[in-house]
């Protein structure tokens, strides 16, 4: 998707409408869009397409975080590990959130859910008030497009943090807690 998005940047197909309030923004390569598909198509595809994308956002100042690309940490998500083992899933986690925190991040951005809600279960084991988002939704804020959750009983049980947006400049609030009462677990 960030190839594609660059691709309507670069072509001046994306009009920027707001500034993202000078936010310090870190990107976590997820390891099916970053060292997979660099196999596949290449390090441009893989790495260079996202932090394009980042640097092409106004109001964002990127930061690379030490662990990156084809060294990065994998967030502990992915291959069944949350659910298999989800202490070393959390234990990743929790040193993913440490390396954006090392560069003075205040959000970390991924492109994959699987590490977003991995990366904010390991915010929230640090305590930590980094804010956690996905590309496009920070994307879509500095386009001026409605970034609101959804008024959506199913969304009471997903925490995420939300974009809010006040004229021409937009911040990342992190949601109340989530509704746990009720939910079966699998």
């Amino acid at each position: 998707l960030s190839v594609y998005l660059r691709e309507k940047i670069q072509n001046g197909e994306v009009e920027w409408k707001r500034a993202l309030n000078d936010l310090n923004v870190t990107f976590h390569d997820p390891c099916h869009s970053g060292r997979h598909l660099m196999h596949v198509n290449g390090r441009d595809w893989a790495f260079e397409a996202p932090r394009d994308v980042y640097n092409s956002i106004p109001g964002l100042n990127y930061k690379e975080m030490t662990r990156s690309r084809e060294l990065q940490r994998c967030c502990g998500a992915g291959g069944g590990v949350k659910a298999g083992q989800p202490d070393l899933a959390l234990g990743c986690a929790m040193a993913r959130v440490g390396d954006g925190l090392a560069v003075d991040a205040d959000v970390i951005s991924s492109t994959c859910p699987f590490c977003r809600r991995n990366i904010m279960d390991g915010r929230n084991e640090l305590k930590s008030d980094v804010k956690v988002a996905d590309q496009v939704e920070l994307m879509a804020a500095a386009m001026g497009l409605d970034v609101t959750i959804p008024d959506n009983p199913y969304m009471e049980y997903q925490e995420q943090d939300e974009i809010l947006c006040k004229g021409e400049v937009c911040q990342l609030e992190e949601v109340a807690e989530t509704k746990t009462e009720d939910v079966d677990a699998y």
